[in-house]
């Protein structure tokens, strides 16, 4: 008997906890992007440094992964990190990957608190995300 693979994305602004979540959640041996993670890694600045504007490559190779998952159904689990303010963009994610979503939406004093002790830098990206944020509507009762 095999198991269907279930895809989870978490999304949600910086300094949300997503990669805290992912990390106290997933099993070993499940697949995880992390656009930050990668990012870093790619370009060498630290985690949640990132310009307005996010770097082609990483874009490209987010895209790969993507594109693999649609083609390889047969992986393990997986998990994908993104910042997802728009409802349109999680759409496309749940049409290409059948996923499931975790939202973690913090106060947007909370996020500005996190990323004022890893990455003071970088609090306009907490404000850009917010301000373009697009929440998804509360399911009826």
């Amino acid at each position: 008997m095999t198991t269907e693979r279930r895809v989870t994305v978490v999304y949600g602004p910086p300094a949300a906890g997503k990669t805290t979540y992912v990390e106290q959640h997933r099993k070993p041996g499940d697949l995880v992007w992390d656009f930050d993670a990668v990012y870093s890694t790619v370009i060498g600045l630290p985690p949640h440094f990132r310009r307005n504007c996010p770097h082609p490559l990483v874009i490209a190779l987010r895209d790969a992964f993507i594109r693999f998952l649609i083609g390889h159904k047969d992986t393990t689990n997986v998990w994908i990190i993104e910042s997802l303010p728009h409802r349109a963009d999680r759409l496309r994610r749940a049409q290409q990957l059948n996923c499931e979503f975790v939202a973690l939406v913090p106060h947007i004093s909370e996020c500005r608190r996190r990323i004022s002790q890893r990455a003071p830098d970088c609090a306009d990206a907490i404000d850009q995300w917010f301000a373009s944020y697009d929440p998804d509507p509360e399911p009826p009762c």
